[in-house]
Parts: structure tokens; sequence; C-alpha cells
């Protein structure tokens, strides 16, 4: 028989027995932050993202610039000036008031993209009827699809829109645009293998320069 207190009238009590097998409440966690004190890491970070981000951002205007005009028309000083202002608005508005300041600060557990948005709006603490659910999903799946659309779409326009300046050099070399375009293609999806990382980088020397 154990004893801690003594025992009246055969009741035993157990009120300073330790138990062996005691869990703690108290967990101890620790969190790994990425100091930005690592210039050499922030900075292969920032022109990565250049090649990458800024690479898809800013070929846009070259085939938007060539076709902004008919090929008949003989364009002002004026409209020249129009056509540029409309660009760089239009990429100030998208980029920095659009997705620097209203996307970024809408995520879901911190992912973002049209998926992760809607599982944000859709998800067990919405406060939306089913029926506004329902639009949410068929909306975001159109969505995602025009954002495959535009991935499939871009590169390829961007490749041929550069490659046509060939055709101002020579005509002769007008037939060779659509084969270069094709064999510059190629080379990039076959490149993707080594990663964004070094991708990035390669192509962050480019938009630099």
């Amino acid at each position: 028989m154990v004893q801690s207190n003594g025992h009246t009238n055969g009741i035993v009590t157990h009120d300073k027995i330790k138990n062996s097998l005691s869990v703690s409440d108290k967990c101890e966690t620790t969190t790994k932050v990425s100091s930005h004190r690592n210039i050499r890491l922030y900075l292969s970070l920032t022109i990565g993202s250049l090649g990458i981000i800024f690479g898809d951002i800013g070929t846009s205007p070259l085939y938007v610039i060539r076709t902004i005009f008919a090929e008949n028309l003989h364009p002002t000083r004026e409209q020249c000036i129009g056509a540029v202002s409309l660009i760089i608005w239009n990429l100030i508005i998208v980029v920095s008031i659009k997705y620097g300041i209203f996307i970024l600060m809408a995520d879901n557990r911190g992912e973002g993209g049209t998926f992760a948005l809607c599982g944000l709006l859709i998800g067990e603490h919405s406060r939306l009827r089913t029926r506004a659910k329902h639009i949410i999903s068929i909306v975001s799946i159109f969505a995602a699809s025009l954002l495959i659309g535009d991935g499939a779409l871009t590169p390829a326009i961007s490749v041929l829109s550069a490659v046509e300046g060939l055709a101002t050099t020579s005509e002769a070399l007008t037939k060779w645009i659509l084969p270069v375009t094709v064999l510059i293609i190629m080379t990039l999806f076959f490149v993707q293998m080594f990663g964004s990382s070094k991708i990035g980088l390669t192509f962050a020397s480019i938009m630099i320069i």
C-alpha cells in the first residue's frame, strides 16, 4: 500500500505521488527567419526576380507598340506620346497599384494565385451563400484558363515579334523568321530543366543590358 498523507477509514490518498509519465503542455518551438543582412542572397533574389518577372512585363510593349497604329496611318508626335503614355500608365496601374498594393494584401496562408484566393473566398470561414460560392468557383476556373492561355501565347508572340525585326534588314530573311522563332522557343523550354534560379539570373543580365 502506498501512502503519502496517511490513510483514513481505509482510503488512500495519492496527492504527492509523482507520475513518471507526466506530460508538459509547454512546447518550445524555434523558428528560423531569413535575415536580409545577407546582402549576397538579397541581391541574387532581387536580380533573379528581375529576370523572371520583369522579363515578361518588359517584353509586352514590344508587340503592343508595333500594332498600336494601322499600317497606312502616319502618327503625329502627339499620337506617339499618347500611345507611349498609355503603355506606361497601364504598367504602373496594373503592376504597382493592382499587384503591388491590393493583390499582395490578399493571401491564403501565404499562398497566392487564382485558386488560392478562390479557396479563401469559399472556405469554411466564408459567409457567402452556396450560390455565390458556385459562381466564384466558375469564375476562378475561367480566370485560370485565361492564365494558361496567356502562358501559352505570350512566349510565342514575344519571340515572333522580336524575330520579325530581321525582315527590316533584308527581305531575304523573311522566310527564316518562323524557323528561327520555333528554334528559340524550343531552346527556351529545354533550358527550363535547369531551374528558375539559374534561368532568372541569366535573363536578368539580359534585362539589365
